[in-house]
């Protein structure tokens, strides 16, 4: 039993590694296996959560759906085995909030599930509000829950994020590049320079500063939970194409493929620069 924990834990970090790098398949490889070693894990169960929605964003359409229904059915094993754990509880509400009913979708859930992440963290309940507030189309409600969030925890970069997410979708790119400097005073964690490099990278301005903010991401230490490399190559060779850069474009978006090979965008951008 000692000896399959000890493997359990190796076989996780190995698929938080491959989640780092951007290769999701690789990272639900290992965890399944963490899973398998040590079935009443509910942090191994979660991670292996993440890596089916890392696989997930990248599917096809039938592949969509078999993934989908491992998601949910593996992060509500998770907080079967530990309903306090609050970060599966986070991840599912979201799945309930985007995921369509045939695969176990829902607001309702998804509200549900709100209400008891905001039992276990206060400033978390708040970002979870906000969630469905955009859901349901109420953007003032999701705007005040969002600030909530960031009074609550001001060096947490989750309520940071989800506010400056939604200022990026509603195109408020001033209201955007302010939260994320604001993010970068608050913490030394890699992420934080993520949001800025990508705010950049889709609206065409701050390049240099989304360039400068790319680069310490891609050179720092993200966390598997976290953008992975591959995105912030991505998005970097973005930036440098928008600069007028390509040779510069062309190494990130080699980058990109070193890490994932599958990143079908970055071949495109590749290929775009020939």
């Amino acid at each position: 039993m000692k000896e399959d924990a000890r493997d359990a834990r190796s076989a996780m970090l190995l698929g938080g590694i491959a989640l780092v790098r951007g290769d999701g398949a690789a990272g639900a490889k290992w965890l399944e296996r963490a899973v398998a070693l040590a079935p009443g894990d509910a942090q191994a169960r979660w991670w292996l959560g993440r890596a089916y929605a890392r696989q997930l964003a990248r599917a096809g359409r039938l592949a969509q759906i078999r993934i989908a229904g491992r998601l949910r059915e593996t992060l509500e094993r998770a907080i079967a085995l530990d309903p306090s754990l609050v970060e599966a509880r986070v991840d599912l509400m979201r799945f309930y909030l985007v995921a369509p009913g045939v695969v176990g979708g829902g607001t309702d859930k998804a509200r549900a599930q709100a209400r008891e992440i905001a039992k276990l963290s206060a400033w978390r309940g708040r970002l979870a509000a906000g969630a469905v507030a955009e859901k349901e189309r109420d953007g003032a409600r999701a705007e005040r829950e969002y600030r909530a969030a960031v009074v609550a925890a001001p060096d947490s970069v989750d309520g940071y994020l989800a506010l400056g997410a939604m200022y990026e979708r509603a195109g408020e790119w001033d209201h955007a590049f302010a939260l994320y400097d604001t993010l970068r005073t608050r913490t030394t964690a890699a992420v934080a320079h993520y949001p800025l490099g990508r705010a950049a990278s889709l609206s065409g301005r701050e390049l240099a500063r989304g360039a400068r903010a790319l680069e310490e991401y891609v050179n720092g230490a993200p966390e598997p939970g976290d953008p992975s490399l591959a995105s912030g190559w991505y998005r970097l060779g973005l930036v440098y194409e928008k600069q007028g850069d390509r040779a510069r474009a062309r190494q990130a978006f080699e980058r990109v493929l070193a890490l994932d090979a599958k990143q079908g965008d970055a071949r495109e951008a590749l290929d775009r620069l020939r």
